[in-house]
């Protein structure tokens, strides 16, 4: 991942907010989310990721950097006694995974070179309990050294704690449950920050407030509820009145998005802002783009994918990405410290980098 230009304050305060709000693994205010636990970029959270094996418990194991530009985390220097076998375990609904599995790929082709074979495990499409669990029961049949999932959803819980009962160590990304289990590590950002950050930036465009629609991913899942409170509060920024229109549900669809952007536009030609907390952001933008609105509305989400990144490129939307294929990379490298060297991660909670693009920055990622 190319080099982070970060928001600072936004950083500290994220990964003030994953330590000490998260390390229960219940969300407390609206930080309804324990997709993770900071989004923040800079270099506050990229060194708290860079050193959390080295610090944490090595001894006398050494530690040596990892040759990848998204590793976050050095590597035990030991070998295996045994092959291992991990499975990553994802979804598949939205430009957002694609890149889990060019990161999941990168890493993957890292532990092959240790004896390490990982199995890349799309669970399905639907972002429920049900779909996780069913995936993950499999992968417990199939007695896998290692797992890791992107659970999201409470009810999740239970075969997390089933595997590592099993004696199979689990880590988390992304998103999880807001109730506790058993796995080792979660490794992501909080939920409400990260919209929070995207609220204020918001509500600085449009100082003077107005009109704004939500188009979330599922209703009841936290890593939306999360973002979701944290962007009507940072609107409050400023003091200015803001009045939303609308909370309507895409299931990470690009399609529904655009539809329901196109709805509140049709119904409000006054909006000023499109917050997407789900997947597909880039739908609302070409909605506004297509009303000939581009000047007037701002279309603003989360993720660096590369139709999101054409459209903030032109000044149509802007994004807070959480260093996708870094966590997914250094997932993998956390879970071969622990099962070769016994190294566990100096935290339950390692916050992701995370940082603002918009047209200013944006070249940096394209």
């Amino acid at each position: 991942m190319k080099k982070v230009l970060s928001i600072v304050i936004a950083a500290v305060m994220l990964l003030t907010c994953a330590l000490a709000g998260c390390a229960a693994q219940t969300a407390s205010e609206p930080s309804a989310s324990t997709e993770a636990s900071t989004e923040q970029s800079t270099e506050a959270s990229a060194s708290a990721e860079e050193s959390a094996s080295a610090d944490a418990n090595a001894g006398d194991v050494e530690m040596v950097p990892v040759d990848s530009e998204y590793a976050r985390v050095d590597m035990v220097n030991k070998e295996p006694e045994k092959p291992l076998r991990l499975a990553f375990l994802s979804l598949q609904n939205n430009a957002f995974f694609d890149l889990v599995a060019q990161g999941a790929e990168v890493g993957k082709q890292l532990m092959a070179d240790h004896n390490v074979t990982v199995d890349y495990i799309v669970m399905g499409d639907t972002m429920d309990a049900q779909t996780v669990n069913t995936a993950m029961d499999a992968a417990i049949v199939q007695k896998y050294d290692g797992i890791i999932v992107t659970p999201f959803s409470v009810g999740t819980e239970a075969y997390i704690d089933k595997a590592v009962d099993a004696g199979i160590p689990v880590i988390t990304l992304y998103g999880e449950s807001t109730e506790p289990s058993k796995r080792m590590l979660f490794i992501g950002q909080d939920a409400y920050s990260a919209g929070k950050i995207v609220g204020e930036y918001v509500a600085d465009k449009y100082p003077e407030g107005g009109k704004y629609g939500i188009v979330t991913g599922v209703f009841g899942v936290e890593v939306f509820e999360g973002r979701n409170s944290g962007f009507k509060d940072g609107l409050a920024k400023n003091g200015a009145e803001w009045e939303e229109v609308g909370v309507m549900e895409s299931a990470d669809s690009a399609d529904k998005v655009y539809s329901i952007t196109k709805d509140y536009l049709t119904a409000n030609p006054d909006l000023k802002a499109v917050y997407v907390s789900s997947g597909g952001n880039y739908g609302a933008s070409k909605a506004i783009e297509e009303k000939g609105l581009s000047d007037q509305v701002i279309s603003a989400g989360h993720d660096e994918v590369p139709d999101n990144l054409e459209y903030v490129a032109d000044g149509q939307m802007v994004v807070i990405s959480q260093d996708t294929m870094g966590v997914a990379v250094s997932s993998l490298i956390y879970m071969y410290n622990y099962l070769v060297g016994g190294v566990e991660p100096e935290s339950d909670v390692i916050p992701s980098n995370s940082f603002m693009i918009d047209k200013d920055n944006v070249s940096d990622y394209l």
